[in-house]
């Protein structure tokens, strides 16, 4: 006998999360920092640095600091205004 939809749906409901394992940590370059600054510069918060350089909010923090940098920490809000700084920097190609 096979599960019938509605036991299908709550089995995926209630089903465990997928864990996903750690990266190995990449160090944080001379090429790194300079990019950072160069965000900075242009105006891009925290998080959108960090989605830009592939790194976690937390390693732009700690880098930015090092910097002597203050960064803006940004929200899910400015994600258009990202986009648009973005492309019309020339940091990401077609968006």
């Amino acid at each position: 006998m096979q599960a019938g939809p509605s036991a299908r749906l709550l089995g995926r409901a209630f089903a465990f999360p997928q864990v996903t394992m750690a990266r190995t940590p990449r160090p944080f370059e001379e090429d790194d920092e300079q990019q950072l600054r160069d965000l900075h510069g242009q105006g891009f918060g925290r998080d959108q640095i960090a989605r830009l350089l592939d790194r976690s909010s937390y390693t732009i923090t700690v880098h930015a600091e090092k910097l002597g940098l203050a960064v803006l920490i940004t929200s899910v809000v400015d994600t258009g205004l990202f986009l648009i700084m973005a492309k019309t920097s020339g940091v990401v190609g077609a968006v």
